[in-house]
Formats: C-alpha cells, sequence, structure tokens
C-alpha cells in the first residue's frame, strides 16, 4: 500500500449527519413543485451526487414525473435550504459524527493534509466550514462547483494535484458507493463508515479496502 500523503473526506454522511436538513429541503422543494413528496430513506440514498443528478434520481421512480425539470426543483431546494439556514430562530445545528472534532484536530496539529470531496455546492462547503470552524483544517475543498460530481474521479484528481501528490496517495473516506466508485476510478485508497447513509456491505461491494466502525479505527490505513 502507497503511504497516504492527502486524506479526502465526505462531509455529508461522513463527518456531519446532515439528514434531517437535506430530506426536509427536498420533501419542501417536491412540494413546491406540487410532486408526490419522495421517501426519506430514497433521499438519504442519493446523498453525494449532485443535487440536480440526485433529484434526477427521485424523479426517475415514478413514470408519471419524466417530464419534470430536474434542475428547477434542485433550484427550489436550494431556496428551501437558505430559508431553513436564515430562519429565526434557527433550526438545530446538523451534528458531528461522534469523534469527529477530536479526529480533525488530531490529524492539522500532526500536520496531516486534509481535504473534503463532497455533493455540496461552495456555498454549502463555507457554511459547514464556518459552523464547525474548520478553515484551518482542510488544504482542498472539492465541490459541485468545481468539479463534476460523485462517482467522476475529477475530484480526486484534483485534490492530489493541489496537494502536490498523485491519486494512488490519497485515502478517500467516505459512506455512499458514489464515494467508493470515485476512488476506484482516481486509482485512489478507499475506506467507507458505517455510520452514514449507505449500507457497509454495498461500499465493500464497491471497493472500501476496509469499514471504520469509528474514528479510532483509522490509524492503520494513515502509514
Amino acid at each position: 500500500m502507497a503511504a497516504i500523503d492527502l486524506i479526502l473526506f465526505d462531509v455529508d454522511g461522513t463527518l456531519v449527519d446532515s439528514q434531517h436538513t437535506i430530506v426536509a429541503c427536498m420533501e419542501a422543494a417536491f412540494a413546491r413543485h406540487g410532486l408526490p413528496v419522495p421517501d426519506a430513506a430514497a433521499v438519504r440514498h442519493t446523498v453525494g451526487l449532485a443535487l440536480a443528478e440526485g433529484v434526477a434520481r427521485l424523479l426517475a421512480q415514478d413514470p408519471a414525473l419524466a417530464e419534470v425539470d430536474p434542475y428547477a426543483v434542485a433550484e427550489t431546494y436550494k431556496e428551501a435550504y437558505l430559508a431553513r439556514r436564515t430562519a429565526t430562530p434557527p433550526p438545530p445545528t446538523d451534528p458531528l459524527y461522534p469523534g469527529t472534532q477530536a479526529l480533525l484536530d488530531r490529524l492539522l496539529r500532526q500536520e496531516r493534509l486534509m481535504g473534503v470531496a463532497t455533493g455540496k455546492s461552495n456555498r454549502g462547503v463555507s457554511v459547514f466550514l464556518d459552523t464547525h470552524g474548520f478553515h484551518k483544517h482542510f488544504v482542498t475543498h472539492q465541490t459541485v462547483d468545481t468539479a463534476p460530481g460523485k462517482p467522476d474521479p475529477t475530484m480526486i484528481r484534483q485534490a492530489a494535484a493541489e496537494a502536490g501528490t498523485v491519486p494512488a496517495r490519497v485515502l478517500m473516506i467516505g459512506d455512499t458507493v458514489y464515494d467508493m466508485q470515485m476512488a476506484r476510478a482516481a486509482g485512489a485508497m478507499a475506506l467507507g463508515v458505517d455510520w452514514g447513509y449507505h449500507a457497509p456491505e454495498a461500499l465493500t461491494a464497491e471497493g472500501a479496502r476496509a469499514i471504520l466502525k469509528s474514528w479510532d479505527d483509522l490509524d492503520p490505513y494513515l502509514t
């Protein structure tokens, strides 16, 4: 196994449990367009994809919705997200998963290079960094505004270049098959987590070297 120069983290479902916000905004977007509200489990399964792609997959589950423009619904999702974030009083902050703050702080002290590769937009990543004080932790931010969405390998390739390394020396950590597929396509190593939105066995089937049951399991893979 090649030495790891850069640790890339997915955000939603890996570092932060944002499912309640995502489901609420998707439900609001579909409702505003007069569409049947999608099942929460189906919404969670699209987390990690670019927003319009996730909407398109939800629409594709009902042939009667074939003519609906996923980009229009995605724009309404963004409006619902902004309204939720600026509401008074504000909704509860999406929580970090247990041990995440301590892990990222420790890796920062150890001067490990870290980045995020996410289906969020640049604005969404900025909110995440502001909320949790992570601006100093990540040397690269790969979003759907800077690269094609997962599972396209461009995010990992760009992140590796920004960190001065190559994909074979990148470790991608995520909770969805899209993260695993992206890593495999880029030639990077991938680890799954068992607390996210896709089943661990699905992650293993798509190339995860191992499934972390807590952040305490990570260190052996950082050499």
